[in-house]
């Protein structure tokens, strides 16, 4: 079971873009915009990396394959950033090899790392992901994504499924 909310996504970018301003009313006939992207609100997921655990807040994608998360030297916009030297089990995998870019121009990049994270309690242990230390993303991202990932590692679901946490990757 996964702890998430929904909450107000806060720009972190520096493009610029900070989303169409939400207007709140007390009259209950007000009406939604036309236009509902879903640029304003993210569904947040409450995460621990490391050992011992770090909480971290990262945005839940379904249509991702690859997590990823802030390093905390370089990137933390207020949900919590990961600090690899505070974790014995981190494992660097490789130097800038890790990068994201979203269609609407959100960009960031780092290296590919393993470490155990925690997800509802359950623990997925040398998970690899992408620690983020440059771009303009917001928040880390816990990846549900089907496993068409480019470095070819298994992902949360594939994890999930191998560590018999759940019996299929499909929700």
């Amino acid at each position: 079971r996964f702890p998430f909310s929904r909450q107000y996504r806060r720009s972190g970018g520096q493009d610029g873009d900070t989303g169409a301003a939400a207007t709140r009313s007390t009259d209950p006939r007000q009406t939604l915009p036309l236009e509902f992207s879903g640029r304003d609100y993210v569904y947040v997921v409450n995460v621990s990396v490391g050992t011992p655990p770090q909480d971290l807040q990262l945005s839940l994608s379904v249509s991702d394959a690859e997590s990823w998360v802030g390093d905390a030297d370089t990137f933390d916009w207020g949900y919590g950033a990961f600090s690899p030297n505070e974790s014995s089990t981190f494992v660097r995998s490789g130097r800038d090899s890790f990068s994201i870019m979203h269609i609407d121009g959100n960009y960031g990049g780092g290296d590919l790392i393993r470490d155990t994270m925690w997800v509802g309690g359950a623990a997925l242990p040398n998970l690899t992901m992408g620690l983020v230390d440059r771009g303009n993303l917001a928040m880390g991202m816990l990846a549900l994504g089907f496993n068409d990932s480019y470095s070819g590692v298994p992902n949360v679901p594939d994890l999930m499924v191998s560590e018999g946490l759940v019996e299929s990757p499909a929700f």
